[in-house]
Parts: C-alpha cells; sequence; structure tokens
C-alpha cells in the first residue's frame, strides 16, 4: 500500500496556515507567543503586489501603480502552471477560478484515489518538488544567510553574472552562491545563470569535488602551457625552432 504521509505534509505545508511561535518578554518571565500566518502560497501572492497602505491600484496611471516582484510572480506562475498540468495529466481540467492551493489540493485527492496506488519513485518525487517550493517561498520571504563561492558553475562554466541571470562582465556578481539553513541539510547552493541546484550534504560535497576538480585541470593546463611556453623560448634562444636551427652556430 502507499504511503502518502509525507507527500502529504508537503503540501499542508504549502497550502495550509502556518502556526509561528516565538518566546516574548524579558528573560525573568518569558511568555510563549503564538501566532497563525496564512498559508506560504497567500503569502507568496501577496509579495507579488506589496501592499501600500492598503490602496489599489485600479484608476491609476501605469506609472502609480505598485510594480510587481518579479521574483515572487515568476515563482508563483511556476507552481501554478506546474501543478494545473499535474491535475491535467490524472484527466481533470482546473478551472481558471481556482486558487493554486486548490488546484494542488484537488491534485492530492486525484493522486491518492488511484485504485493501483502509486509507485514509491512516482510520490517521492512530487514530494520533493513541493518542498523545494516551500524552501523557495520562505526562502523569498524571510532571506537566509547566503553566501558566493569564488569558482565557476561545473553546469554553465559561467563565474561572473549581472542580476537578470545574463552574462555581463561590468556587474562583480558571482553566478554560484550558497544558501544556508538549519539543519545544515536544508541547506543549498544554486547557479544564478543555468539555475543548477545542489540540494542537500551530499550534493554540496559533490559541489565541492566538482570545483575541486575543474581547479586542479585548470592548473594542469596553466602548467602544460607554462612548460611549452619555457620550451621554446629555450629553443628559440640557443638557435632552434622546431628541430631546425634557425642560424649559423659559432
Amino acid at each position: 500500500m502507499s504511503d502518502y504521509t509525507y507527500l502529504m505534509i508537503a503540501v499542508d505545508a504549502l497550502t495550509k496556515p502556518v502556526t509561528v511561535a516565538a518566546w516574548v518578554g524579558d528573560e525573568s518571565a518569558p511568555e510563549l507567543f503564538r501566532r497563525e500566518d496564512p498559508p506560504l502560497l497567500e503569502q507568496l501572492q501577496a509579495a507579488v503586489t506589496p501592499d501600500l497602505g492598503g490602496k489599489s491600484g485600479a484608476g491609476k496611471s501605469a506609472r502609480e501603480r505598485i510594480p510587481l516582484d518579479v521574483t515572487a510572480f515568476t515563482l508563483l506562475e511556476e507552481i501554478d502552471g506546474e501543478t494545473r498540468a499535474w491535475l491535467d495529466q490524472l484527466g481533470a481540467r482546473p478551472g481558471r477560478a481556482l486558487t493554486t492551493a486548490q488546484v494542488i489540493r484537488s491534485w492530492l485527492v486525484m493522486f491518492k484515489a488511484h485504485p493501483m496506488g502509486r509507485t514509491e519513485v512516482e510520490i517521492n518525487d512530487h514530494e520533493r518538488r513541493i518542498r523545494q517550493w516551500v524552501g523557495r517561498i520562505v526562502d523569498l520571504l524571510n532571506p537566509p544567510p547566503t553566501f558566493e563561492i569564488t569558482a565557476p558553475c561545473p553546469e554553465c562554466s559561467v563565474e561572473w553574472v549581472r542580476l537578470g541571470g545574463m552574462v555581463d562582465e561590468d556587474e562583480q556578481m558571482r553566478a554560484l552562491i550558497a544558501v544556508t539553513r538549519h539543519p545544515v541539510e536544508e541547506s543549498h547552493a544554486q547557479c544564478r545563470c543555468c539555475g543548477a541546484r545542489w540540494e542537500g550534504v551530499h550534493a554540496l560535497r559533490q559541489l565541492r569535488i566538482a570545483i575541486d576538480d575543474a581547479e586542479a585541470a585548470a592548473r594542469a593546463m596553466v602548467g602544460e602551457a607554462s612548460d611549452g611556453l619555457r620550451s621554446y623560448v629555450l629553443r628559440r634562444r640557443h638557435g632552434f625552432v622546431g628541430d631546425r636551427p634557425t642560424g649559423d652556430r659559432h
């Protein structure tokens, strides 16, 4: 029998209200404060167009309207489009009026209803994808500590990019960045240019190995080039180019 427990937990993390707990007050008499925030998908939707005093953009000129947060909008469109495609693959046509949260919860019901059950690979692949979205939304709303990795991306070989992800030598922004979280297994690295992503301790170790191998190969190429240049200079100094003398030797 298929086990959907962790998949359901992942869907809940994306679509249900978030309970936040924190200690408040002074050290002598701390109190545990709890609040309930909207679901992550609703928070992402709210981040698309920041609320400036609750004023609507209706009736305003294009210049006066509140600008879109492109990163939030792109992520929301990605989640909505992909989950609608999942539902479509199961034979359902989600209506335009459905929210992204309604689409994904409808998909979950139909996904679990398969008479023969789902394979572990299918379940794990969808759970992993949904947890990626959860992490990306959390990162967007509450950015974690990040640092740049001083090496080219092993996948696309790009080292410097500008904010839009296009290569630009005038901008001083590293392509590879690392995002640190606790627990460390939730940390990841990603490329701003090609979008490659390394999640978890094992993947980050593989990234480190790939970077070290690339640096070793580059050093070897530089060494070979230096040896070749040194040999050429010495042969020229002694009157040879290739195997032939360049002039009379006395």
